[in-house]
């Protein structure tokens, strides 16, 4: 999960194991390697649809691809409260092992493609 705030983004990730026990450790920032943008024909809003998510405490480095890319939930009549919510799939490495498996992508709020340029400096 990755907070865009004003002034940067902060990145944490909940690793569940399979013994119940969660651990919250630090993501290298996310949002800045954001690509494969879809734009919504309803809402105008541009959503990006590939991540990269890296953790150095737990050597993972994976590739995050929301498919089918048009998932936006739209609010006729409340703009503001369309958002995306997104089936994905996941591969890259863990412990420098290939890895699969899915996950959900959820991306609130108004974005655009160059909202994000301050993020790739």
């Amino acid at each position: 999960w990755f907070p865009v705030e004003k002034f940067g983004e902060d990145c944490w990730a909940t690793v569940m194991y399979p013994d119940g026990r969660q651990h919250k450790v630090k993501l290298n920032p996310v949002i800045g390697q954001a690509e494969d943008w879809w734009k919504s024909p309803v809402s105008d809003y541009a959503y990006p649809t590939k991540y990269h998510v890296q953790c150095p405490e737990l050597d993972f480095d994976l590739t995050v691809v929301c498919a089918p890319k048009e998932q936006e939930l739209n609010f006729e009549g409340f703009p503001t409260l369309s958002h995306y919510e997104g089936a994905s799939q996941v591969t890259g490495t863990y412990g420098g092992k290939a890895v699969t498996g899915y996950c959900y992508v959820e991306t609130i709020g108004v974005w655009n493609e160059h909202m994000l340029d301050q993020f790739k400096k």
